[in-house]
């Protein structure tokens, strides 16, 4: 289909930006900061119509739903029809699901992480490393731990 390498690149613009509020949320010291520096890169992407795969998962749906099953009051309160967005179908969907999912792995994880090796190379001594040894062993409190120790840890 046409949409495909568009859907692709703005699958990766996407991925950028949200791999760069990742960045700032951990260059934040307090919780508060971690919000306020996530918000503007998350908004610029959906501002600037970039698309994330989890995203597009939710809300494609959710106007296919909409589309399908809206009262004609609902049609009569946006000044639309159903008939008004053709585009809007099942197959278009999983047309557009895998070039932006494609595009969200292109830059997740390791070219990022190689970046922000390069940009910050003293960044990995502040990471403490897990206590875990494989993965098959976790339970969900070692998760936590490791999760809660890895975004919210002091500097």
């Amino acid at each position: 289909m046409a949409y495909r390498e568009p859907a692709f690149t703005l699958g990766i613009m996407c991925n950028a930006l949200v791999c760069l509020a990742v960045w700032m949320c951990f260059s934040a010291r307090t919780n508060i900061d971690r919000v306020v520096t996530a918000v503007p890169p998350i908004a610029a992407f959906a501002a600037a119509g970039f698309e994330h795969c989890v995203a597009n998962v939710y809300f494609i749906p959710m106007g296919l739903f909409i589309k399908a099953g809206a009262p004609e009051s609902f049609w009569k309160a946006v000044n639309k029809t159903a008939a008004d967005f053709p585009d809007l179908t099942w197959s278009n969907f999983i047309c557009n699901l895998a070039p932006v999912t494609a595009g969200n792995i292109v830059l997740q994880p390791h070219p990022m992480t190689l970046l922000q090796q390069l940009q910050f190379p003293g960044m990995a001594s502040m990471v403490r490393e897990p206590r875990l040894t494989a993965p098959w062993s976790w339970n969900l409190g070692d998760v936590v731990q490791l999760v809660y120790g890895l975004v919210f840890r002091r500097p």
